[in-house]
C-alpha cells in the first residue's frame, strides 16, 4: 500500500475525512487507527495508545492486520464506515493488485440485516464510482450517514 496523503492529515482536512471522528470522544479509536497506519503519535495519542494496547510504543509501518476488541457504542463502525474504509480505497495506492484484480475489504456485522444493508451500500458506491455520477456519490455519502446512524443506535 502507498499513501496518498497520511490519515492524519486526512482527518485533520475538512475536504477529506476532517470532522469524522471530532473531539476526545474518539481519541482513542483516532489513535490506534493513526497507529496502525504506521504513523508516528504525539505525545498524548501515545499515553493513549499505551493505555488501550499495553504496548509501550506504536509500530511506526503499516500493520498487515487490525483487530480492535471494543464494546458497543465506542466509535467501531464509525471508525470503519467513515474512516479507514474510505481512507484505505481513495486515499491509498494497490501496487500490488494488477490490471482487473479487485481489492477485497471483509467487514463484519453483528446481524445479517446490518451485513445486508452495508453490501448494497458497497454496490451502489461501486456503481456510482464507476459512472463518474456527482449526483450519486453524493446520494452515497447519504446513505452512508443514515447507515452509521443506524449502525451507531
Amino acid at each position: 500500500m502507498i499513501k496518498n496523503i497520511d490519515l492524519r492529515a486526512a482527518l485533520d482536512d475538512p475536504n477529506l475525512l476532517g470532522g469524522s471522528m471530532p473531539g476526545d470522544t474518539f481519541l482513542p479509536m483516532r489513535t490506534l487507527l493513526i497507529a496502525a497506519m504506521g504513523e508516528e503519535l504525539i505525545d498524548a495519542e501515545r499515553v493513549v495508545f499505551q493505555q488501550v494496547t499495553g504496548s509501550i510504543r506504536e509500530p511506526l509501518r503499516h500493520v498487515d492486520e487490525l483487530v480492535i476488541v471494543k464494546g458497543r457504542r465506542s466509535g467501531g463502525s464509525l471508525a470503519m464506515g467513515k474512516v479507514i474504509i474510505p481512507y484505505l480505497a481513495g486515499l491509498c495506492r494497490w501496487p500490488s493488485l494488477t490490471g482487473g484484480e479487485r481489492g477485497i475489504l471483509l467487514v463484519l456485522a453483528q446481524d445479517q440485516k446490518t451485513a445486508d444493508q452495508i453490501r448494497e451500500f458497497l454496490k451502489q458506491a461501486r456503481a456510482a464510482l464507476a459512472s463518474g455520477d456527482v449526483d450519486g456519490a453524493r446520494t452515497l455519502a447519504a446513505k452512508a450517514k443514515a447507515l452509521l446512524d443506524v449502525l451507531t443506535e
